[in-house]
């Protein structure tokens, strides 16, 4: 009973997951999604250095943004199952 539940949780879960990651690529996948993905990710300054010696609070507050914008990454290029090549299965034997 309590694997079943799991696994009914689980698939909720993943079901949610896909939903939401459905909506990141709608969102971000048209030209202007695509102008907006590209500021946020310079505001967060992904490809920037976060560490400053002389603040560990800014530092932590960099790691913070740049930790936000690298989900939003990651749910807009996170590849679907469908997406996903399965390997294919092959028959071994003489």
């Amino acid at each position: 009973m309590i694997n079943e539940e799991l696994t009914e949780a689980q698939a909720k879960a993943r079901a949610a997951e896909k939903a939401l990651i459905a909506d990141y690529q709608r969102t971000f996948g048209t030209e202007h999604g695509q102008r907006v993905f590209l500021d946020l990710m310079r505001m967060a300054g992904v490809d920037e250095i976060c560490f400053d010696a002389t603040s560990a609070s800014n530092t932590g507050y960099m790691l913070g943004r740049r930790s936000l914008a690298l989900r939003i990454k990651k749910f807009y290029e996170k590849k679907t199952e469908a997406e996903t090549p399965q390997p294919v299965k092959t028959e071994t034997g003489s």
